[in-house]
């Protein structure tokens, strides 16, 4: 009885760790991060997820509390973040709604999509090679 609550709480940990990468890998997304970041004109990153945040201080990108870009794991971080004008980034489509872009798998290739009512509400400007690439929803 004690290895069976003992593999739920594994379980469980393993699931919120998948919830909290996305579909793509911590350095795949910090990749697209650092382009966004680079097509905005913007300098850094708000992001609370350890992952992440290691991937993107490997690629050089400032990670701080007062960005205007921010990666967001969870419904209610994204929900605060959009009220405050920020351009939020996630890494699920469940999310969609309270984000400007999400990051996503499609056969094992990263994909972009970009809610463009979310994006305007910011007032950052994303480059023209990125909304040619992104899908708009």
């Amino acid at each position: 009885m004690k290895l069976k609550r003992i593999a739920i709480a594994f379980l469980c940990a393993l699931g919120v760790q998948a919830l909290q990468a996305g579909d793509l890998s911590p350095e795949q997304t910090a990749k697209i991060l650092k382009v966004i970041v680079t097509a905005s004109g913007q300098t850094k990153v708000n992001c609370a997820d350890g992952a992440v945040k290691a991937a993107l201080a490997a690629l050089g990108v400032p990670v701080e509390s007062g960005a205007s870009i921010v990666w967001c794991t969870g419904m209610g971080e994204a929900r605060m973040q959009k009220q405050m004008g920020k351009l939020v980034v996630v890494g699920h489509k469940e999310l969609l709604s309270m984000a400007c872009i999400v990051l996503e798998a499609e056969d094992g290739h990263p994909k972009i999509l970009l809610n463009t009512g979310n994006i305007r509400n910011t007032h950052i400007t994303l480059g023209d090679a990125l909304m040619k690439i992104g899908e708009k929803l």
